[in-house]
């Protein structure tokens, strides 16, 4: 009986945090097929992403380009009044659900305000001077099974408008009514166990 609860637990465990079928393609700017320039600094169209690009090694500068992983960041450079971005679609939504974006971002440079846009959330990261690459994540409800995962730099004061990111994931926020059937369910087979 104990073999049979634990294991009906660990179905239910399994189904409330099931894998995520959503996958950003190349969300850590590693793949830089058909990417080229000098140095520490690769430009052109990057795999996965519509829009131009360029990455810049994390040796670059060591102290502001410092992902949790990875050898190239998604790093923007260009002159004020200029507008650039990058997307994708990304799929596997459940309408409704709500997901976690997860991403790192920081700034190299002059005051930037880049904004990110998937499913029901946008957010804009106002930064001015060096800001270190940061963990963050922007919680968004999906508004049918694909979306649209855009960053935009726009505007900006300064002759050179800069912008930092690396690291994009998404998760699934676990449904409130999920977590407290988990719940419910380890706490009946505890009390179960007690009783004997």
């Amino acid at each position: 009986m104990k073999n049979k609860q634990l294991t009906l637990f660990a179905l239910l465990y399994a189904s409330i945090t099931a894998a995520n079928s959503q996958t950003i393609i190349n969300g850590d700017f590693e793949d830089t097929t058909g990417l080229t320039g000098p140095g520490t600094y690769l430009q052109g169209n990057l795999v996965g992403w519509t829009g131009s690009v360029q990455l810049v090694s994390t040796t670059y500068n060591p102290l502001i380009y410092s992902p949790t992983n990875g050898a190239y960041v998604l790093d923007w450079e260009f002159s004020s009044g200029s507008s650039i971005y990058l997307e994708q679609v990304v799929t596997g939504f459940t309408y409704g659900q709500m997901y976690s974006l997860n991403y790192e971002v920081g700034n190299r440079g002059p005051a930037v305000a880049p904004r990110i846009n998937i499913g029901s959330g946008t957010v804009v990261h106002t930064m001015s001077g060096v800001v270190n690459m940061t963990p963050t994540s922007l919680l968004f409800t999906a508004t049918g099974t694909s979306q649209y995962m855009r960053i935009v730099f726009s505007g900006g004061t300064d002759n050179s408008v800069r912008g930092t990111f690396d690291n994009f994931t998404i998760t699934k926020v676990p449904e409130p009514s999920g977590v407290a059937v988990l719940g419910l369910s380890g706490l009946c087979v505890l009390l179960r166990r007690r009783r004997r």
